[in-house]
């Protein structure tokens, strides 16, 4: 068995209460599974976010306020993820699985498979292949520390439903792969988990959604722009998104916080001198749309 707790039982790492991980609330047609994930793609997302949009030598300019956060920031954009970005890809997010659009699926999984030889590290940390379509159409992933689910997918198989939910983790009565065992450049990275907050990991998987997402989820996209963002970082519950437009940066709030098809209780609080901030429950993030 997983040597990793069942997503219920994820309130007594997280400090996430239970009432907050039952309670749904009305969405329209497709946003549940991309807005209200499960709580093991709730994490995987918030990391993936966090991988994507920190750019090598770019993203060490964060600010932080103690040496272990600097060091667990520079483990994450350590990661090289050019490969992956190479790709033309869109997401359709599902609550217990993320789907990755992509022409060219096997090459995508290639892209999103851990490999640590080079001159650094590649792919996504902790990540697993499950199983394979025997001719590539499809490749499905676990990731055992956030226990989420993702999948490669060819965009020429039927259209997926961001509501209906494909793929679920096996119940108990189903022995999971045993978890591999990480290399230090991965549990560096992961480190990161540990210091984000649930209402923090919410955002950040929905800030990833609206940058990513296939246009048929009927999200209000911002531009398909995570190549154009290169730092994100925080302690605690504030964190900053950097980019290189304040146009980019608008249409990011303006998507995050759309009447109907934004996150719920998420709000712009404050736009000052380009830098704009929106929040959501107890968590914030900045968006600075220009170079520092």
């Amino acid at each position: 068995m997983s040597q990793y707790p069942p997503p219920d039982r994820s309130s007594g790492r997280t400090g996430e209460s239970a009432r907050r991980a039952v309670t749904r609330r009305s969405v329209p047609s497709g946003l549940d599974g991309i807005d209200r994930p499960s709580a093991g793609q709730r994490r995987f997302r918030a990391f993936l976010a966090i991988l994507l949009l920190n750019d090598g030598a770019r993203a060490h300019r964060a600010e932080a306020c103690d040496e272990f956060v600097a060091d667990v920031h520079r483990a994450v954009a350590w990661w090289d993820l050019s490969d992956w970005e190479r790709h033309d890809f869109s997401f359709v997010p599902q609550r217990d699985e993320l789907i990755v659009l992509s022409d060219q699926p096997r090459h995508l999984a290639e892209a999103m498979s851990v490999r640590l030889a080079g001159p650094r590290p590649s792919g996504i940390p902790g990540l697993q292949l499950l199983d394979a379509h025997p001719d590539g159409a499809w490749f499905r992933f676990w990731h055992p520390p956030t226990r989420g689910l993702a999948q490669a997918r060819s965009t020429r198989l039927p259209t997926v439903r961001p509501d209906v939910t494909a793929t679920r983790l096996p119940g108990a009565e189903h022995t999971l792969p045993a978890a591999p065992q990480l290399a230090d450049v991965e549990r560096r990275a992961l480190q990161v988990m540990s210091r984000t907050h649930p209402d923090v990991q919410h955002l950040l998987a929905a800030v990833l959604a609206r940058l990513a997402c296939s246009g048929r989820t009927g999200l209000t996209a911002a531009e398909r722009s995570v190549r154009r963002w290169y730092s994100l970082w925080g302690t605690g519950l504030r964190w900053t998104l950097r980019g290189g437009s304040e146009v980019a940066a608008a249409e990011l709030a303006a998507a995050l916080t759309a009447p109907m098809t934004g996150l719920a209780e998420a709000s712009i609080s404050r736009y000052v001198d380009g830098v704009i901030t929106v929040g959501c429950r107890r968590a914030t993030l900045e968006l600075i749309g220009k170079p520092v």
